[in-house]
């Protein structure tokens, strides 16, 4: 890269900061309209972006309103924003028509603040600002009932593909011969829902795991090649992967236990029923453990 384009893009990242920090003290505003477009950003990830902003939002006496625009769950250029497809901003029909969204690109673009110290609190305070989809909510009520998933079943989240960078990859058979025993040691567990990006481990847990009846949703797409799915760029499909994503967040909180590789999207999946009994099947690197899995982490139990 040459110098002057570092020190354009330079440039550029400090005018966006400074826009951003802007947006939080404006005294005229009392919503904070910000925008994110990052295409190696997972949605899960970028969720944890919006519950920052509405921490941020909150101290400055405001209230958020969110647009998620990476192509990863994009169809086309012309499709919506992709947060508002899956969630709903609380504060959007208060949001004035000439208040145009800022935009920001990575992090550390967003001003400092601290850290929550509880999932409880991280939890209520994503529900002061955000919602799930009225018809994502629906779709899950529905297929809660006819899997029949509640507090008798045990919910397992294995992330495959590319996870590796982030926790050591585990064996499949390893996975599901542990979450057996597990099984057999909780009392009251009656099936087991489970979630993954790998098609193979979803065929092979569907067969049973330890006797239990095993049951999945029927996605749109999983991988069989070992690839990530959510790669860079608009794609058909994009949406309905999205979904398919924020339907097995939502389903794996629906349980009374819940088995997890470490991801993101399982991370979320705590966050949604904080009081769901939590056992890791692997612990993050240490240099790739962010804050919502450093509270898990304190609470899980390993196996």
């Amino acid at each position: 890269m040459s110098r002057l384009r570092q020190f354009r893009r330079k440039v550029e990242k400090k005018l966006r900061r400074r826009a951003v920090a802007k947006a939080f003290t404006d005294p005229s505003r009392d919503i904070v309209h910000l925008e994110f477009d990052h295409i190696s950003i997972g949605m899960f990830a970028q969720l944890s972006y919006c519950v920052k902003i509405a921490q941020l939002a909150e101290r400055h006496g405001k209230r958020p309103v969110m647009r998620l625009l990476s192509a990863n769950y994009r169809d086309t250029p012309q499709s919506p924003e992709w947060f508002g497809t899956y969630f709903v901003n609380k504060a959007a029909g208060d949001l004035a028509d000439d208040l145009r969204p800022t935009r920001f690109l990575f992090r550390d673009e967003l001003p400092k603040i601290g850290l929550i110290e509880t999932l409880e609190e991280t939890a209520e305070l994503f529900a002061r600002h955000y919602g799930i989809a009225p018809d994502i909510e629906a779709q899950v009520a529905a297929l809660a009932q006819e899997l029949s998933i509640g507090p008798q079943t045990l919910t397992l989240h294995y992330r495959g593909t590319d996870k590796f960078v982030e926790a050591p990859l585990q064996e499949a058979e390893d996975v599901l011969e542990r979450v057996a025993r597990y099984a057999d040691s909780q009392q009251g567990v009656e099936n087991i829902f489970v979630s993954s990006d790998e098609a193979a481990f979803v065929e092979r847990a569907l067969k049973g795991v330890g006797g239990r009846r095993v049951v999945a949703l029927e996605d749109s797409v999983r991988s069989d090649n070992g690839q990530a799915l959510h790669l860079p760029g608009f794609r058909e499909g994009n949406s309905a992967m999205g979904r398919d994503a924020v339907l097995n967040a939502l389903m794996l909180s629906r349980g009374g236990w819940l088995c997890r590789t470490a991801s993101f999207l399982s991370a979320w999946s705590v966050l949604f029923n904080p009081s769901i009994k939590v056992a890791l099947l692997s612990v993050p690197h240490e240099e790739t453990t962010w804050q919502f899995e450093k509270l898990i982490l304190k609470r899980a139990k390993r196996i």
